[in-house]
């Protein structure tokens, strides 16, 4: 060993390790996975904050929008029910200017228990089409959707989709689309797609002014009683994931 006293090599788990206040690693009781997960992905968001101005690992960067949202009631001969509703459309990577990029389109429901929606820009609304990210360079062009399905409460899966209104075009430059909608309104349908790639259309969206930006979405947390993201295991690590950004940036689900 090099004539030197030996080495003594102690393993950490990994879930015994957590960042202090003062930036270090330091033990911690072991913990559950779903707080293991929270943890580690704080971690990551923490050391990636040093390397980005905004402290979300993904989607840093965004816009907000306050509008209405109009769907379906389950179970109904086409009764409606609208809603007010905030949304954030973001950047996946945040590359600047028209470069494109893997697009978010998050969506509060502002019903008495909140509903968080989740989706991202995909190849379209079939089988394959709907769970293939594909990157863009228009908030208007791409079929967004929901990558997890949700559970009907007769146990069918179904996607959820929104595509653009009214041949917009607009560039996913900073701030192109918060002068577009100070112009007209933008709006979107909204579909939801079965197991089998049949897609129905289930309601629309409609952006109308800005709002402040800064919004956290859990679509684990926030979810609606007859429509339940699947599968749960999956949920709870994928709301574990959010738990850890959120606290890595100080944020609460109320921002």
């Amino acid at each position: 060993m090099c004539g030197g006293p030996s080495a003594v090599v102690q393993v950490v788990h990994v879930t015994s390790l957590r960042i202090n206040n003062y930036g270090y690693l330091e033990r911690m009781v072991p913990a559950s996975p779903s707080t293991w997960m929270a943890t580690f992905t704080r971690v990551v968001a923490q050391a990636a904050a040093g390397f980005r101005r905004s402290r979300r690992l993904f989607h840093p960067w965004g816009e907000c929008f306050a509008g209405t949202i109009t769907l379906l009631v389950p179970g109904t001969l086409g009764i409606r029910e609208e809603y007010p509703c905030l949304v954030r459309l973001s950047k996946g990577l945040g590359f600047v200017g028209a470069v494109p990029d893997a697009l978010g389109l998050a969506i509060r429901i502002e019903r008495p228990q909140p509903w968080d929606v989740l989706m991202v820009s995909s190849a379209g609304t079939g089988v394959l089409g709907r769970l293939i990210i594909t990157p863009s360079a228009l908030w208007t062009r791409p079929c967004y959707s929901t990558l997890m399905p949700y559970q009907r409460a007769d146990g069918e899966l179904m996607w959820l989709h929104a595509r653009a209104l009214g041949g917009h075009t607009v560039s996913v430059r900073r701030n192109a689309l918060t002068e577009a909608i100070k112009g007209a309104p933008l709006g979107f349908e909204l579909l939801s797609g079965a197991s089998n790639g049949a897609v129905h259309w289930v309601g629309e969206l409609t952006l109308e002014r800005t709002a402040e930006p800064g919004l956290s979405f859990d679509p684990g947390v926030n979810q609606v009683e007859y429509l339940r993201l699947y599968p749960g295991w999956l949920t709870a690590i994928r709301s574990s994931a959010y738990l850890g950004s959120r606290q890595s940036r100080g944020a609460t689900l109320s921002d």
